[in-house]
């Protein structure tokens, strides 16, 4: 057994244009056998006017550990057609480290999962909050740790079929304990150059796990690690495959099996790229999903994305990285 540690880190990338990238380093409070990490929000937004898009990215990976410490890796870009305009982005990670030392005494998960529907009407900014509460029986008694993350952001225009240039956007997730409950707050950034007249909806699914460490603990039975494994895909999806109508799904992605009977399962998004395959657009919706169900023996996990203007007849491609924070062995199934 070995206990788990969690840091958050903030980066400021630009101003510039293409790639930027950036690193921060951690501090846990003890020796880190390994980490990862994962999105907690993200705003990028052009400096001198809104554009259309072609391509949005933004990325986060452990590049090195050293003793209690970890270096992470974040990277940004949003680029139209040419590619020229500058930006700036920041982005917030939560890193995840497992002690390398034994744990000494018991440790117990929960999971949750919440979506926040953010709406924003004539404002730049809107937020939601939502508490999680977590039960409080005789194995577990309160949440002495938590991981939370985005399992899903969805970003849509009010009006259907309705599309505009954007000058920012990003999601954002701030989480407190207050008690056996976890209050989560989901905050929304989209606008153009005028947003007195913009209305956008945005679903932040938050997942979390939290983790009743009970020091002096008398228990007998001991539950599993908290593990986490990293997975990457990516797709493309053809010009015209997807239509839009009021109600439909415009989602296309990938689907993944793991073999377990692990009762945690947590995926939360690492990284994500959404790029156009012909040329740039007006904005109507964008996201990434993360959506899982389980059978025995079986979690199946499908990685989604969308992005689409008024007529959502456009191809793009997507690459979407996520961390699955789970309590036994997984093993992917091809």
């Amino acid at each position: 057994m070995s206990d788990f540690y969690t840091a958050t880190t903030r980066v400021t990338l630009g101003p510039g244009t293409g790639l930027l990238v950036g690193t921060a380093t951690v501090t846990f409070p003890a020796t880190v056998a390994e980490a990862t990490c994962h999105l907690l929000s993200y705003r990028l937004g052009y400096l001198d006017t809104d554009h259309k898009i072609r391509l949005i990215e933004v990325t986060s990976r452990v590049r090195s550990l050293s003793g209690t410490q970890a270096t992470v890796e974040i990277s940004a870009t949003l680029q139209d057609q040419n590619g020229d305009d500058r930006f700036d982005a920041v982005v917030e990670v939560m890193v995840v480290g497992r002690s390398s030392a034994p744990l000494s005494y018991p440790q117990e998960f929960q999971q949750q999962a919440r979506v926040h529907r953010v709406s924003s009407d004539g404002l730049e900014t809107a937020s939601s909050t939502q508490r999680m509460p977590f039960t409080i029986s005789p194995t577990f008694a309160a949440i002495d740790k938590f991981v939370y993350g985005m399992e899903g952001v969805l970003l849509r225009k009010f009006l259907f079929l309705r599309d505009q240039y954007v000058r920012r956007m990003g999601a954002a997730l701030t989480a407190t304990r207050v008690g056996s409950e976890l209050e989560t707050t989901a905050t929304l950034t989209a606008t153009d150059n005028s947003p007195s007249d913009d209305r956008w909806s945005q679903d932040i699914t938050v997942s979390a796990v939290g983790a009743d460490n009970r020091v002096g603990s008398t228990r007998t039975v001991w539950s599993p690690n908290l593990l986490f494994t990293e997975r990457s895909v990516s797709w493309a999806v053809p010009r015209g495959s997807v239509t839009l109508s009021p109600g439909s799904d415009p989602h296309r992605g990938v689907t993944l099996r793991f073999h377990t009977t692990t009762p945690i399962f947590a995926p939360m998004i690492r990284s994500f790229r959404i790029e156009s395959t012909d040329g740039d657009h007006n904005l109507q919706g964008i996201g990434v999903r993360l959506r899982h169900s389980a059978s025995p023996g079986l979690r199946v996990l499908n990685v989604e994305a969308f992005f689409f203007d008024a007529d959502a007849a456009e191809g793009f491609q997507a690459t979407v990285g996520c961390t699955i924070y789970h309590t036994r062995a997984l093993s992917f199934l091809v």
